[in-house]
């Protein structure tokens, strides 16, 4: 990890709030002279089978080509790079975390409570324990 941060890891799941924070993590690789990686997650639990793990993959190359639209809309004059993973989001946000040697994560949170957190899980809340480097955390509004 260094200061300033110059290598950002922002995960997208194509929300407001992510896209939100992707907006400020861009503003931070502006002033830094940074690069972000821009990861998109496509969840994948037990396939069942190769033909439903193709079709994961092919999600995940639907969701590539999303990122590469948001890319080029929001990052002018940024430098980054475009990742796509399969898998819990969590875990691969940590593991792209620790292979680009990220400086810091830049995400949105949800902010569930209850029921609907104790189902889904936070993802922010496990990156933040798990990060190898400094997480800005952000939640905008109460989730709907």
């Amino acid at each position: 990890m260094s200061f300033p941060f110059a290598k950002i890891l922002s995960p997208i799941d194509f929300d407001e709030h992510s896209l939100i924070a992707l907006d400020l993590a861009a503003n931070i690789a502006r002033q830094n002279h940074g690069v972000i990686t821009l990861l998109t997650v496509v969840p994948m639990e037990d396939a069942g089978g190769p033909v439903y793990v193709e079709k994961f993959k092919e999600q995940a190359e639907i969701e590539k080509k999303k990122l590469e639209k948001v890319a080029k809309e929001r990052l002018r004059g940024v430098k980054h790079e475009i990742l796509s993973h399969l898998g819990d989001p969590a875990s691969a946000i940590l593991k792209i975390a620790e292979e680009t040697e990220a400086d810091l994560i830049v995400m949105a949170t949800h902010g569930r409570e209850g029921i609907s957190r104790a189902l889904l899980g936070s993802v922010a809340e496990k990156v933040l324990r798990e990060a190898p480097c400094p997480v800005l955390s952000l939640r905008l509004g109460k989730p709907k």
